[in-house]
C-alpha cells in the first residue's frame, strides 16, 4: 500500500526534473528533443502511478445478501408501495392518513381563499364613517 508521502515523494521527483530539463533546454538546443522526452516520460510515470493507487482512495465492498440492513429493507418497500399502478396520485397512496391529510389542507385552502375575498371586498368598500352628534 502507497502512502501520501511516498505519492507527494514521487510528484516532488519528477517535478525537480522537469525544473532541471527546462534549465537544461535553456542550455542546449540539440538536447530539448531529450528533454521533452523525459518530461513526457515522467508525466507518464506520474499518470501510472495515480491509476495504479487510486484505488486506496476509493474502496467498496460487496455486501452479501444476508448484510443488507433492516432499514434498507424498509426503504424498498415503502419504494414498492409507491410504484404501484393502482390508479392513484402519490400524495394519496399511504391509505386513510394522507386522505384526510389532503382532505384537512383543501379546506385550509378554502377557508383562506373566502377569508381573502373578504379582505379584498372590505378594503374595496369601506363602511360609511359613523356621524357623532
Amino acid at each position: 500500500m502507497l502512502s501520501l508521502v511516498s505519492i507527494f515523494s514521487v510528484l516532488g521527483r519528477d517535478l525537480h526534473n522537469a525544473g532541471e530539463i527546462t534549465a537544461t533546454e535553456s542550455y542546449s538546443r540539440r538536447n530539448s528533443s531529450k528533454a521533452s522526452i523525459r518530461v513526457i516520460m515522467s508525466a507518464k510515470n506520474v499518470a501510472q502511478l495515480f491509476l495504479r493507487n487510486s484505488r486506496q482512495f476509493s474502496r467498496t465492498s460487496t455486501a452479501s445478501s444476508s448484510e443488507v440492513a433492516e432499514g434498507y429493507k424498509k426503504l424498498k418497500h415503502v419504494q414498492e408501495q409507491f410504484q404501484k399502478h393502482d390508479g392513484l396520485p402519490v400524495h394519496l397512496k399511504r391509505g386513510a392518513v394522507d386522505k384526510m391529510l389532503f382532505g384537512l389542507t383543501t379546506v385550509l385552502c378554502g377557508v383562506a381563499i373566502v377569508g381573502m375575498g373578504k379582505l379584498i371586498y372590505e378594503l374595496s368598500y369601506p363602511a360609511p364613517a359613523a356621524e357623532d352628534e
